[in-house]
């Protein structure tokens, strides 16, 4: 199913149209996958039908990482915010499976008034979600251009950013490979 997004830019308006989009075709799970990601190679269908079977009946959505790839896509970038700095206890993750709720569609209601840093699934209870070893691989930082188009952007959208939603203070870890790991 394919629709075209004639308004005004808004990843949130957007996003929750394509739950609106899944839940009228009756899915079961919804996967929110951006245009520059992919899943790793390694993933199958058993991953994704384990994800859907778990066994806890209020499991309803999971939390995926994701790997930035930057310069190549064999190099990734593992310093903070795109990483743990090293450290292997986590990295840049969030919710990206859940269960489609046909009784009352749950909306994507996070983020700023024009629609960014909204997240990429609903809202649910700590309880409710987990964390999948699943991860996307993520090849919107790959050329330079794209991610001096991508800093000017947001730049422009959202001049003054809650540090809370933008991973710090501000967009420059966009383009800022200094002290990259």
């Amino acid at each position: 199913k394919v629709d075209i997004w004639t308004d005004e830019f808004n990843e949130k308006d957007e996003r929750n149209r394509t739950i609106d989009m899944a839940t009228d075709m009756g899915a079961d799970w919804i996967m929110s996958i951006d245009h520059d990601e992919i899943l790793e190679d390694r993933i199958t269908r058993r991953h994704i039908d384990r994800l859907m079977s778990h066994p806890n009946p209020s499991v309803d959505s999971w939390e995926f990482g994701w790997l930035n790839h930057w310069d190549s896509a064999r190099t990734t970038r593992i310093d903070k915010p795109w990483g743990d700095g090293a450290t292997y206890t986590g990295g840049m993750k969030g919710c990206r499976f859940w269960r489609a709720d046909r009784g009352s569609v749950r909306r994507i209601t996070g983020g700023t008034e024009n629609g960014l840093h909204c997240g990429n699934c609903p809202d649910s209870s700590n309880g409710a979600r987990r964390l999948s070893s699943l991860r996307f691989r993520h090849f919107g930082y790959v050329r330079a251009i794209d991610r001096l188009r991508k800093f000017h952007d947001y730049q422009m959208r959202d001049p003054n950013p809650d540090p809370n939603l933008v991973g710090g203070a501000g967009y420059g870890h966009l383009i800022n490979e200094e002290k990259m790991i």
